[in-house]
């Protein structure tokens, strides 16, 4: 996919150029070397640049077709997943569930917590 460079990276090409020309325009062997070495460093940067901004492109892309995680379940829901899972014969029956739920609060410190988030919804 082609992109537009950034103005961070157009800079860098500019600034590049620049130290191109001096380098032909330079009078000793040591300002041309100099200028060479400038050139380079700002192709470079340009480099690293355009990298860097492909890379957050693409986190960008990928961040956006991640799902969200579910929401969490209804306390009925949950009591009525943790039934089935408990082998309960009927998870529908919501009297069962919660007897099984009751049972179970006293051994499972979530479920007595689920059960208290229960009764302050209704």
């Amino acid at each position: 996919m082609l992109r537009r460079s950034s103005a961070t990276v157009a800079d860098c090409y500019r600034r590049a150029a620049e130290a191109a020309e001096r380098a032909e325009q330079a009078s000793t062997p040591d300002d041309r070397k100099f200028w060479l070495v400038r050139e380079r460093r700002w192709l470079e940067l340009a480099k690293h640049q355009e990298a860097s901004e492909r890379l957050k492109d693409f986190v960008r892309s990928r961040s956006a077709s991640v799902r969200a995680p579910a929401a969490h379940p209804s306390p009925e829901e949950a009591l009525r997943l943790l039934a089935a899972l408990n082998g309960l014969s009927n998870p529908d029956d919501l009297a069962e569930v919660y007897a099984l739920a009751e049972r179970l609060a006293g051994e499972k410190p979530e479920v007595a917590a689920l059960m208290d988030r229960r009764r302050t919804r209704h």
